[in-house]
């Protein structure tokens, strides 16, 4: 199980969408490094977090689950891209304060992984990952990711665990 990194990487990638459209407003207003900066550091994130599912689906120690129940996790996506516009509706990119907004960005990150909310990364869907509420026989209510969709319960499969509450699926169907 590997609880802190899963956290960090799932919440700031499931984040990095707003740099890189905070990096597309500096761009546009001319401030050209501090863009590529901000696409840079959103491209590095994304391919490590890639890079470290392939990894931990073919390292970590795996066990077969069946599930009583699922439910899509995935209810989330319009309020995340809310938020990844809302850049372009506010003040002018090159007046953001840094030193207010990068405080709160770790503020973010510390709150979100210290609970379980971290899970949830609508950037990971366009990789084609979705995300599930799923309960095992022994009442634990989990999140599994995968990438296929799940339309009925009957199978059991095989996963590995990121965290505590957190599961995702070895092999793709």
């Amino acid at each position: 199980m590997l609880g802190f990194i899963s956290r960090f990487l799932f919440t700031s990638t499931a984040i990095a969408p707003v740099a890189i459209v905070y990096a597309y407003a500096l761009s546009i207003s001319g401030e050209k490094r501090a863009a590529l900066i901000l696409l840079l550091a959103a491209i590095v994130l994304t391919l490590t977090a890639l890079i470290y599912i392939s990894l931990i689906r073919a390292k970590l120690s795996r066990k077969k689950v069946k599930f009583t129940y699922a439910e899509t996790a995935d209810q989330e996506n319009i309020a995340f891209l809310l938020l990844y516009i809302s850049p372009l509706f506010t003040s002018p990119a090159d007046s953001l304060n840094y030193s207010i907004a990068i405080p709160v960005v770790i503020l973010f990150l510390i709150v979100v992984m210290s609970g379980n909310n971290y899970h949830f990364n609508p950037l990971l869907n366009i990789f084609k990952w979705h995300f599930y509420k799923v309960a095992t026989p022994d009442n634990v209510a989990r999140v599994l990711i995968t990438r296929r969709s799940i339309r009925n319960v009957v199978d059991t499969i095989e996963v590995v665990s990121l965290s505590d509450y957190v599961i995702m699926e070895v092999k793709e169907r």
